[in-house]
């Protein structure tokens, strides 16, 4: 799969917000990163061992930051 420079820098930043967040906040040991796609399509996963958060709170809009919507 061949990306184009700005979607590949993307991406990019998109995993190492994530990692820097799994690592500062979860108590993850560790994390897994998955690319994948096909033509018109990119699938990007992230996960890790953390903690986990309560996703409910950021429907009801009571988060403190934009970075898991922006992502």
């Amino acid at each position: 799969m061949r990306l184009d420079a700005e979607l590949a820098l993307s991406l990019f930043r998109i995993v190492q917000e994530a990692l820097q967040n799994a690592a500062k906040h979860s108590g993850a040991e560790g994390a897994l990163v998955k690319l994948n796609g096909e033509p018109g399509l990119v699938r990007l996963v992230i996960e890790d061992s953390g903690c986990g958060f309560l996703t409910d709170v950021e429907r009801r809009g009571n988060y403190r930051g934009y970075g898991l919507i922006l992502m």
